[in-house]
């Protein structure tokens, strides 16, 4: 079974634009690469927060640390390697690992920079687009 080891944030960067109001905060989370690190693999992310209307940005960057049985972690890299995706068991929840890592930690940073906390939503569920939620 898959397991998450470890999140590192490697780097941050962050900047209020404006001090206007703001109206939104769009969250971005995209998986940069997929690469051994020994017994295990090592999935880099960018996490981005802009502020809408302009107001501001923070991007955090980082490693998410996946151990599993060796054949499960040759499959995954080779799915990667191929066409650049994940397999869809791991990719929600990987997506919530993440969400919830750089969430918490960015409510420190948006706090210094006097910029609403990118409040941890509920959990990532992924449909396919035009599908109507289970809810």
């Amino acid at each position: 079974m898959t397991e998450f080891r470890s999140v590192m944030l490697n780097a941050t960067e962050a900047k209020r634009l404006t001090f206007a109001p703001t109206e939104n905060l769009n969250i971005n989370i995209n998986v940069d690469d997929v690469k051994p690190a020994g017994e295990q693999l090592l999935l880099n992310f960018t996490y981005t927060v802009n502020y809408e209307p302009k107001a501001g940005y923070m991007k955090i960057l980082g490693a998410v640390y996946l151990a599993d049985k060796a054949s499960e972690l040759k499959r995954i890299a080779d799915t990667w390697k191929k066409d650049h995706s994940l397999p869809k068991e791991l990719t929600e929840p990987l997506l919530n690992v993440i969400n919830m890592s750089a969430g918490i930690n960015g409510v420190f940073i948006a706090r210094a920079l006097n910029l609403p906390p990118p409040l941890l939503p509920p959990r990532l569920e992924l449909t396919k687009t035009g599908a109507k939620s289970p809810r």
